[in-house]
């Protein structure tokens, strides 16, 4: 079971703080549970709001939609087994 408190631990512990750019499957495996991005780009927030940002491509390129889920969002998908709605 996956939780907020677990999720932003596994960010620290891998480093991942602050990171922007695409995480590997593995990589989404160890620190969310699940590979539930996909290959979006992200932004990780452990240390103030708890959140994932991330962005993607609508219209070749031109245009990107940008999308927010904290943790406790993140968790709920990963415990439910259904993917994180953009």
């Amino acid at each position: 079971m996956t939780d907020k408190y677990q999720i932003a631990a596994n960010i620290t512990l891998a480093g991942l703080d602050g990171f922007q750019g695409r995480l590997t499957a593995k990589q989404q495996r160890e620190v969310f549970g699940a590979n539930i991005f996909g290959k979006k780009v992200v932004k990780i927030d452990a240390s103030n709001q708890g959140q994932v940002t991330g962005s993607f491509s609508v219209c070749f390129g031109t245009d990107r939609n940008i999308f927010e889920k904290t943790f406790e969002q993140i968790s709920k998908a990963v415990n439910g087994g259904y993917a994180v709605n953009f």
